[in-house]
């Protein structure tokens, strides 16, 4: 039975692989490295000859503590993760990639699939040779991951190998598995853990004209996406991919072709825009309304800013919409600033919201990043003597008793252009007046530093 150098006899999926082309490489390596350490010394294009003492020049314990870089055995080479692997075949497998740097899926044919799944160092080799490798390599890689393609896409690790073939594949190789993905449902692996990833992976891998399809398979089921932790990445992966790409022609003097593939996505954003309320306040859609606005050009995110203005009140104090009013903040222009700090500072509201556990982050917004004149009309507020001196209230509670005061109070000084102690002193009596009437009573906290 062959067997390869170093290594005892293989199982029988090994018998069938030719040799030839390993031991070649194999001894090239030894003797190239032998040449080189054995070069002639007068010769220019060999190396220099080191001479090196016989008899070390360390003390003579220092031997008992020292850790050689390289394993001095095979015990301590280091080993892909074999516990636990009852199939005997899987085991060799796994102990032989462990061993030779030089091991190509041609030495595990047969356990392609099972070496991807078997853990985390069997994942990064079936990578590392699908990236490497060459084209009849990434055929085997390819059909390996065809028949197994349901166990490999839901796996924990064996969905990195779709997602390489995917990125280091071929246009064949991914047309193929975009097939294989359409025929298992691409909305039920977007919705799954793992195979989210895949998706995601095919999403910016594919090339702009094969959309279409992709785009046909999610029609009517964007809730159930963008309302899914898993889905929603998948929907955020298509904005974020289609918008660079428009973005990218638009800078390359296209406009034509920016245009249509906005068009692609009209009809997510025009979800969005419809629904904007309800997804800003769920705990998944939040994260598509913030990533829409972050990467949609002008046009698309205009409308979505308009559209979260428009309910921003309610926004302002969900868990969820508060975020979506900051980043509306964060990407809108000066007019969204104003009617944000209008409603702010309307009726007295200021008050209530600048200790509100959400409301307060929208507050704190415009007083770190909004223009020089908004956030001079939010502390001219906050220390308007009618608000300071509401209900007759006085300040017998510490602020540090409540921790969104606290904050709220340290960045407001942070944020104050004056120094002067008078105005220090009116942040503090505003928001300890905040917390005293709103009857606010929370376990005392120390906040010293």
């Amino acid at each position: 039975m062959p067997c390869y150098p170093g290594y005892g006899a293989q199982p029988y999926y090994f018998q069938n692989v030719q040799y030839s082309e390993y031991n070649h490489a194999y001894n090239h390596a030894y003797n190239h490295s032998h040449t080189r350490n054995h070069a002639d010394p007068h010769s220019l294009t060999g190396s220099r000859r080191v001479s090196y003492p016989h008899r070390s020049m360390l003390p003579p314990d220092a031997h008992k503590s020292r850790t050689s870089r390289r394993p001095s055995s095979d015990e301590d080479a280091p080993e892909l993760n074999k516990s636990g692997v009852d199939d005997e075949e899987l085991a060799s497998a796994l102990d032989f990639v462990s061993k030779h740097s030089l091991a190509t899926l041609f030495h595990i044919r047969g356990k392609i699939a099972d070496v991807a799944r078997a853990g985390e160092g069997g994942s990064r080799f079936i990578q590392k040779r699908i990236k490497r490798g060459s084209a009849k390599e990434q055929c085997l890689g390819l059909t390996a991951a065809l028949s197994n393609f349901d166990e490999l896409v839901r796996d924990k690790y064996g969905n990195f190998m779709l997602q390489a073939l995917l990125q280091f594949g071929s246009e064949c190789t991914r047309g193929k598995l975009m097939e294989a993905i359409y025929s298992r449902g691409l909305v039920s692996l977007s919705l799954h853990a793992h195979g989210c990833h895949v998706i995601q992976k095919a999403i910016s891998c594919l090339a702009q004209e094969d959309f279409g399809k992709l785009l046909n398979e999610i029609h009517g089921k964007l809730f159930t996406l963008i309302s899914d932790k898993h889905g929603t990445h998948v929907i955020q992966r298509i904005i974020q991919v289609i918008s660079y790409c428009a973005n990218k022609a638009a800078k390359n003097g296209d406009p034509d072709l920016s245009s249509r593939r906005l068009d692609q996505i009209q009809f997510i954003i025009d979800y969005v825009v419809t629904h904007a309320e309800t997804l800003s306040t769920h705990r998944y859609g939040c994260r598509a309304v913030q990533r829409a606005l972050k990467v949609c050009l002008d046009p698309q995110k205009t409308a979505l800013l308009e559209s979260i203005l428009s309910c921003h009140t309610k926004l302002l104090t969900d868990p969820y919409g508060n975020y979506a009013v900051q980043k509306a903040l964060t990407y809108g222009n000066e007019a969204h600033s104003a009617a944000v700090l209008d409603t702010l500072t309307e009726d007295g509201v200021l008050l209530s919201m600048s200790v509100h556990k959400y409301a307060s982050g929208v507050v704190l917004w415009l007083l770190l990043h909004g223009e020089s004149h908004h956030k001079e009309k939010l502390l001219g507020e906050m220390m308007q003597d009618s608000i300071i001196d509401v209900m007759g209230k006085s300040c017998r509670m510490e602020v540090s008793s409540d921790p969104v005061a606290n904050y709220m109070v340290r960045k407001a000084m942070e944020a104050s252009e004056s120094d002067q102690e008078e105005r220090v002193i009116k942040l503090i009596r505003y928001f300890v007046n905040a917390r005293n009437c709103l009857g606010l009573h929370t376990q005392k906290m120390d906040f010293s530093e």
